[in-house]
């Protein structure tokens, strides 16, 4: 679609298969016919065919402008120019670097060059020590100094360009990605979810986003033994109130199924409960099955530009509403099945669940026929709870889907050389229906703000139901927990696992209300914690290092305040394992850290190349 709207909009690209009939296999079977990018698939024949390549003289000469630092780290690893990954001699027997590309007229379209190979290379994705091949480096030289590119579109989350070795921020020409990229202007169609990366993008590949709509959302439902599982319950609660004799009939087959679909293992059960504890048993199997049902999945991919429709607008519009709705940091509405008595915190059984869902599909397919006309929401209900929530549907959720359809426009937008407007990001289905319409060039958080006072509110409840299912499992409170914080799902959120690792310590932000940003923390009062504090080590992402060292910081003090606080060390598992370290080797900071991650300028956890 994209590329037919370019065509339409003057840009020369030439005879594109499956453009003009939006076939996108098309498309991607006349790309793999150029040869792919996996040396155990790539036949000589594509490798000798390919027109799009350059010569190894020709790609000595970009080399040789290229800063002395990084390509001796080049030659160090992949060898003297042009190197071994796919050059092709059959024609010049000093090599020609061969690109899985097809070139149309003004337009180029190729796969993004690996980022390296061999047995694993999930492992060197984002290696911050192995620098770009010439294979890489080449695709990018020759966009920029061959083809001539204006200007670039990155299609995909997420590409390995922003993930190339470098500083942090502030890149220059010795940094992988200043090297490949250059000042070539780069456009980028983002997921609208994932500020993280689009902000990693923005930050070390001057990239211009352009966010898109989340893939269309539906409830999971059951299917298959899970189905089945959920009709056999339904039988024995008939049978219980109806036929006692037949209980030890339908209570085998339910533990036959569970044991042949291997979900005794999921739900942590040895052996066949005897007849006593069965009922027991299909209490949490039904509180199981509730909780696969009733989860959000995605239902197919967004294309871009194309706003949700029939079914598939209906099941976003249902997803959206099931969180509650805020604006200016305030609720204004509940979730819509909420409004309809459910709980929302996993305590409701499944036929209230279901009914609250069938429900709430119910009302929005009527409001749907009409046209989404709010001025008739009383005629589906008259309920003062949820008829404003029906109403916010109207005016707001549906509006801002449709603006969905100004994404492609945007992009052509950037291409010019126009403005791109600001706009947040996060998920729409966490109350953030101002991240929509979509086709805005996306900021993340206020980092100061974090973690936000609704993000409290669900952290809290987070540690509380950690803490819960623990305590059911083992009778006692967990000493130590581990958590891991990513910069992403903190931006996504606005803080909530940043939240629970300071109510696991029973500490409490303190907020400015004008700024809404946190300004400071206070130790929560024994009496009002009820429980002990709990210590807690957090493993940080490179990127979360890199968007909020300051919540490093705070998080650090949070650890510290808590260990040096007067109370039972009973009671305060921090200061009991603090001060038994500070016996050990007599080092208080030592003793008090607690937070860790890799080291400036890298990112990931450093295992996958073990």
């Amino acid at each position: 679609i994209l590329l037919r709207v370019l065509r339409e909009n003057g840009y020369l690209i030439g005879e594109v298969p499956g453009v003009q009939a939006c076939d996108g296999d098309a498309l991607m079977h006349a790309l793999i016919e150029q040869g792919g990018q996996d040396p155990s698939w790539l036949t000589e024949g594509q490798l000798a065919g390919n027109p799009v390549r350059v010569s190894a003289v020709r790609y000595r000469q970009w080399f040789a402008a290229l800063p002395t630092r990084l390509t001796d780290a080049v030659v160090a690893h992949w060898g003297p120019p042009p190197g071994d990954l796919f050059v092709d001699r059959s024609r010049d027997p000093d090599g020609e670097i061969v690109f899985a590309a097809m070139r149309s007229g003004n337009l180029v379209i190729l796969v993004q060059p690996p980022r390296g190979f061999g047995d694993n290379p999930v492992a060197i994705y984002h290696d911050p020590d192995l620098p770009p091949s010439h294979h890489y480096l080449a695709t990018y030289l020759w966009l920029r100094h061959e083809f001539g590119a204006h200007a670039m579109i990155h299609l995909g989350k997420h590409g390995n360009l922003e993930w190339l070795p470098g500083k942090t921020v502030g890149m220059s020409g010795e940094c992988g990605t200043d090297a490949a990229l250059g000042d070539l202007p780069l456009i980028y169609p983002f997921l609208v979810n994932d500020p993280g990366e689009g902000t990693q993008a923005k930050r070390r590949a001057h990239a211009v986003l352009v966010d898109h709509l989340i893939p269309p959302m539906a409830r999971a439902e059951t299917y298959g033994d899970i189905a089945r599982l959920e009709q056999l319950l339904d039988e024995h609660a008939n049978i219980a109130a109806l036929d006692p004799a037949k209980l030890p009939a339908i209570r085998q087959q339910i533990w036959t199924l569970m044991r042949a679909a291997k979900m005794d293992h999921d739900l942590g059960l040895e052996e066949r409960p005897g007849d006593d504890s069965f009922d027991d048993m299909l209490l949490h199997v039904d509180g199981w099955l509730c909780e696969i049902k009733d989860v959000q999945i995605r239902d197919g991919l967004h294309i871009l530009g194309q706003t949700p429709s029939g079914s598939a607008e209906l099941d976003l519009v249902l997803a959206i509403l099931r969180a509650r709705q805020l604006f200016g940091g305030e609720q204004h509405l509940p979730g819509l099945r909420e409004a309809l008595g459910l709980a929302e915190d996993g305590s409701d059984d499944r036929a209230t669940v279901d009914a609250a869902e069938a429900r709430a599909r119910q009302m929005l397919a009527a409001l749907q026929a009409t046209g989404w006309d709010a001025a008739r929401v009383e005629e589906i209900t008259d309920d003062p709870a949820i008829a404003p929530i029906l109403r916010f549907a109207a005016q707001e959720v549906v509006p801002r889907l449709a603006g969905t359809a100004g994404e492609i426009d945007q992009v052509l937008r950037a291409l010019d050389g126009r403005y791109i407007a600001a706009g947040p990001s996060g998920s729409p289905l966490r109350g953030l229906v101002n991240v929509l319409p979509t086709g805005r060039n996306f900021y993340s958080v206020d980092p100061k703000a974090m973690p936000s006072r609704l993000a409290w509110e669900t952290g809290v409840a987070m540690a509380d139901s950690l803490l819960a299912r623990y305590r059911a499992d083992y009778g006692d409170w967990p000493r130590s927990v581990g958590l891991s914080a990513w910069g992403t799902s903190a931006m996504r959120t606005s803080g909530d696992d940043i939240a629970e690792v300071l109510a696991l310590l029973g500490v409490r932000p303190v907020w400015d209300d004008a700024s809404r940003r946190v300004v400071g923390l206070e130790a929560i009062p024994l009496g009002e914690l009820g429980r002990p504090r709990i210590d807690v080590t957090v493993r940080i992402s490179g990127f979360f290092r890199d968007a909020f060292p300051h919540v490093v910081v705070m998080l650090d003090d949070a650890v510290r305040l808590v260990a040096a606080l007067d109370e039972p060390t009973e009671q305060n598992y921090v200061r009991a394992h603090a001060q038994a370290d500070l016996a050990a080797h007599g080092d208080e900071r030592r003793a008090t850290t607690r937070i860790f991650g890799s080291k400036p300028g890298t990112y990931g956890a450093g295992l996958l190349q073990l």
